[in-house]
């Protein structure tokens, strides 16, 4: 089985584009490359892109521009951005998901691209540990207080601890 794909030339000015996201982690630089093809049959004078980033309650946390570029009719060429998300600062960008929506203006028209990305891994951090009225040789009850870093609720969360002898053995877990 064989697949023919024929791209027929639009009149006037045309483009197609996508959106690719390189691997997004905090504190390093996040690109956002944007193939485009000119299947017109003009010149596109002027194309740019712009990106905003939205949380999943659709706040906008940055807002990146590409620069602006020409393509001849009949081809092809990229248009390009680089994002730093921050850890702490003004800009500080918490890790989870969001939403890339981009616009590209060319030559007075628009394209609207959108994908989805998430930046940074799930993580928990246990702030603390209370064993209040521990006595020996009874089941004790153990309270964690955690603090999400992702941008989301997290659910089914559990803890399995171990406890340590003074030389690193495992003496119980539960």
């Amino acid at each position: 089985v064989s697949k023919l794909k024929i791209n027929v030339q639009y009149p006037g000015k045309y483009l197609e584009a996508q959106l690719m996201v390189s691997e997004a982690n905090i504190g390093k630089p996040v690109y956002f490359t944007i193939p485009v093809l000119n299947f017109g049959s003009e010149d596109v004078q002027k194309a740019k892109a712009t990106i905003r980033l939205l949380t999943p309650l659709n706040q906008e946390v940055a807002r990146i521009e590409t620069g602006e570029i020409s393509i001849k009719a009949k081809s092809q060429d990229k248009l390009v951005a680089e994002w730093l998300p921050e850890s702490d600062g003004p800009n500080k960008i918490n890790p989870g998901p969001y939403y890339a929506l981009v616009t590209l203006d060319y030559d007075g028209r628009k394209i609207t691209l959108e994908k989805r990305l998430s930046i940074g891994e799930v993580k928990l951090l246990i702030t603390r540990i209370d064993t209040t009225q521990f006595r020996l040789g009874e089941i004790a009850r153990f309270d964690m207080q955690l603090s999400n870093e992702w941008n989301q609720r997290i659910s089914g969360v559990y803890a399995e601890i171990f406890v340590l002898q003074q030389d690193g053995s495992v003496l119980s877990t539960f």
